[in-house]
């Protein structure tokens, strides 16, 4: 694990978050109905040259590209190649990292197509986020599921990734994030993926300990100040099972629902602190690298 309390160093992993969350940002942004995968790889290559950084995903295990785009039904570790163009109402995620100055950082992001673009959902994230009087299980897919039960998916996917960070200071316990993730979303139906979870970060790309989504309070290894983390609730429409599917082209496995319903994945790196923790990848807008 990586426990990383020099201060020079600590202001290369906030550099290495700025660059990360900057293009992420820029990703938002760039993604329309017929644009491609494979532009916004090229888009991520550009931007990470020319602030001098690098793509730690390229070529890790065999993966050929610098950003994961995962579509719909796709968890994560989607490929990003040009046969994926998207249309007005997909849900699309995408994970990348940053390695810069020998530190690297981990974050991802879910947006909802549009025909203008990619949806904003601020406006209805307080709204969306709160609790529902009833459970609700939609097992939807991408030709199934409303426009607004996909923006619930995504608000909430990201709430519960907050509250997994609200869980967080020195003296926590690993089961608290998993607790705070999973009494959260269990409220609302949705699949809870437990195959696949958060991870340390910081000086390789996954490093110990394993994050689960689902925990106990009280449990699990301790969190201790300056303990680098990735946090990733990945929440599904079903019934969060996946299954590993190999391309035949890139000899990769994408992670798929094995209901095919839809999935929402968002991931922020962190730096624990005495009193909470230090989000090193969610960039205020005036703060965003052109």
């Amino acid at each position: 694990m990586s426990i990383i309390s020099d201060k020079k160093e600590q202001d290369s992993l906030r550099r290495s978050g700025l660059i990360l969350g900057s293009c992420l940002i820029h990703l938002g942004e760039m993604l329309k109905p017929g644009v491609n995968a494979a532009e916004l790889n090229l888009y991520c290559l550009d931007f990470f040259k020319k602030y001098d950084a690098k793509a730690p995903f390229l070529g890790y295990m065999g993966f050929p590209h610098a950003l994961c785009t995962s579509v719909n039904h796709e968890v994560v570790h989607g490929l990003s190649d040009k046969t994926k163009v998207f249309k007005v109402g997909d849900v699309v995620s995408f994970d990348l990292g940053v390695y810069y100055k020998g530190f690297i950082t981990d974050s991802a992001r879910t947006f909802l197509v549009t025909t203008s673009g990619s949806d904003d959902l601020s406006h209805v994230f307080d709204e969306f986020s709160q609790p529902e009087t009833t459970k609700q299980f939609f097992s939807a897919t991408s030709q199934t599921a409303t426009e607004i039960a996909k923006q619930k998916l995504i608000v909430r996917t990201e709430t519960a990734l907050i509250k997994a960070l609200d869980a967080i200071k020195a003296g926590a316990r690993i089961g608290d994030i998993g607790a705070a993730v999973g009494g959260y979303v269990s409220g609302f139906g949705y699949g809870n993926v437990t195959a696949l979870g958060g991870h340390g970060v910081g000086r390789a790309v996954h490093e110990p300990p394993y994050i689960s989504n689902i925990g106990k309070k009280g449990t699990g290894n301790l969190l201790v100040e300056n303990m680098v983390l990735a946090i990733e609730p990945m929440i599904t429409m079903g019934g969060g099972k996946v299954k590993f599917v190999p391309d035949p082209i890139f000899k990769w496995d994408e992670v798929v629902t094995t209901d095919h319903s839809i999935a929402a994945h968002f991931e922020d790196t962190i730096l624990v602190t005495k009193k909470g923790c230090e989000i090193i990848t969610r960039i205020p807008k005036e703060q965003v690298l052109p």
